[in-house]
């Protein structure tokens, strides 16, 4: 779903507060009036002012003023990118950051995507040509993306890797993922702490201005131009005044009505993501500046409902290939769909009302001996599961969450399927048409994989709702292909950045798993060409 600048900043006047969405301010007459005008020519709807809808809010009083050259917003992986680069290239930077840490959430991922870099050289890997990765996110994303972005992206992948490196960071192995070409770095141990732990280290000897806990709250423009950043820090408002600003707040996935409006998907059951505190604001700072919308995406997993993040019940209960059954006691989907795509599996789940993942007593034997058929984050593929059976009964008494239980059990597939609340009768007829198919060793109706033909047999029976995790949203502030930030006619807003999850244009639907990596992989390019604009730009 496209945002608008108006239902946005209405939503966030509703939410009241300095850390919700206060301190909200006009765009400058000139910047809005262009932008208005461009979208009433083409017939499209106006953007809102901050008065449309929206409190509004002076700018602030400061209790205390920096300068700078340059502001990064945001102090995750792309923040920290873009604020060793800026300060790399002569530039004196400034970050503010949310919360009491650095780092966001470029702790989580594996790896990072890049072609033709010195580690793939080294191991003698040969990268896929650029048009071939930029076909299969066309097809993935129904043709809705443009050729520049991903061009851009890729060229700059490979130094990107160099950079890192000649940063100290380590990256161990370079492998394919889910049928991808040798594209997925690694970083040390087979996790990116240590990259992020490098890059931190890299702010505090390039003598980058960090300030912690210390939320931006809003931009300042001059004559159409950004020209720094207001932050709520411990000891009062900061005012940082900046030639240019950059914006890597996270993006909005901690906000779970954003996700339903933005995205278009059931949030009722949707779990947290890893950092709550990304909520918009960097959308929010841009549309107060005169900034376009983009469409937005989120990087999702299937999961079961409840927070089982981290447990052996997480690498059952969502995403592996048992028997799916939705709302109807029909199966939707060939079920070993999550050997291609994670998030393709969500998209299915979400097209159901409802969508259960079932197996039965031999499968949970062999779960708990033998481990899951599929890798599941880092727990790997035929890893006994030791605690799956406390973290069962656990889950079997835990009181529900919005009429949905944390599992199911039941002697019966008809007694299943009430407590579930599915049409018993079709779910019946559909596990003993599944176990036929089981035993012919070929699925006649859906071609799952005989390898992942697991028949449902022997009592009891476990049941999991199948929901989501959106681990962090994609997009969402439009930029040119150098993440400049632009406007409804397409003009840049000069001094004003946008990238990683804030400002992609990547991807229109949910995140490519074929293109493994490509998320974090963006924010470090970002990231880094960012820093150097906006320090270039700074000393014109």
């Amino acid at each position: 779903m496209e945002i608008t600048r108006r239902n946005f900043l209405t939503g966030a006047a509703a939410m009241g507060g300095l850390a919700a969405f206060g301190l909200a301010g006009c765009a400058p007459k000139s910047v809005q009036a262009d932008a208005d005008e461009a979208l009433a020519e083409t017939g499209g709807e106006t953007s809102a002012t901050a008065t449309e809808g929206a409190e509004v809010t002076p700018e602030p009083t400061p209790d205390a003023t920096v300068d700078a050259d340059v502001v990064v917003i945001g102090g995750g992986a792309s923040g920290l990118c873009a604020a060793i680069s800026a300060a790399q290239n002569g530039a004196k930077v400034v970050l503010f950051e949310k919360q009491a840490q650095l780092g966001g959430n470029g702790m989580m991922p594996e790896g990072l995507f890049a072609v033709n870099s010195p580690k793939q050289a080294e191991l003698g890997i040969e990268s896929p040509r650029k048009i071939d990765i930029i076909a299969n996110e066309f097809q993935f994303n129904n043709f809705r993306i443009t050729y520049d972005y991903w061009s851009n992206y890729i060229d700059g992948s490979g130094e990107s890797i160099a950079w890192l490196l000649d940063l100290g960071v380590v990256i161990e192995r370079v492998e394919s993922m889910f049928g991808s070409p040798e594209v997925f770095h690694y970083g040390e141990g087979g996790h990116c702490e240590q990259m992020i732990e490098t890059l931190i280290a890299a702010t505090d000897t390039l003598g980058v201005d960090v300030h912690l806990n210390a939320p931006a709250i809003r931009l300042k423009q001059e004559d159409g131009a950004v020209v720094g950043a207001y932050a709520e820090g411990p000891e009062g408002v900061i005012l940082a005044n900046a030639k240019a600003v950059i914006l890597t707040s996270g993006g909005f996935s901690g906000d779970t009505e954003k996700v339903r409006e933005l995205v278009g998907y059931d949030t009722t059951y949707m779990q947290t993501p890893p950092n709550p505190a990304n909520v918009g604001d960097g959308m929010r700072m841009a549309f107060e500046m005169g900034a376009a919308s983009a469409p937005a995406a989120c990087l999702t997993a299937s999961r079961s409902v409840g927070d089982v993040r981290g447990t052996d019940l997480f690498v059952v209960s969502a995403g592996q290939p048992f028997l799916w059954l939705n709302e109807l006691g029909h199966r939707y989907i060939w079920e070993d769909l999550g050997t291609q795509s994670m998030t393709l599996v969500v998209r299915a789940n979400m097209a159901q009302k409802k969508a259960f993942s079932i197996f039965d007593s031999e499968e949970f034997d062999r779960l708990c001996n033998e481990g899951a058929p599929l890798k599941r984050y880092r727990t790997l593929a035929h890893t006994p599961l030791m605690n799956l059976a406390d973290e069962i009964e656990q889950a079997l008494e835990t009181p529900e969450i919005e009429g949905a239980k944390l599992a199911y059990r039941a002697d019966t597939i008809e007694e299943l399927a009430e407590q579930m609340g599915i049409d018993a009768e079709e779910a019946v007829k559909a596990v003993e048409r599944y176990n036929e198919l089981c035993e012919k060793g070929i699925d006649e109706d859906f071609g799952k994989a005989a390898e992942y033909l697991i028949p449902v047999k022997t009592p009891p029976f476990y049941g999991f709702r199948e929901t989501l995790e959106c681990q962090t949203s994609l997009g969402g502030i439009d930029i040119d292909p150098f993440n400049r930030v632009v406007d409804a006619a397409g003009a840049v807003i000069p001094g004003l950045w946008a990238g990683g999850s804030d400002a992609s244009k990547l991807t229109m639907e949910s995140y490519n798993i074929e293109v493994p990596g490509s998320l974090l992989g963006y924010c470090v390019y970002s990231g880094r060409t960012m820093g150097k604009a906006a320090a270039e730009y700074a000393k014109a």
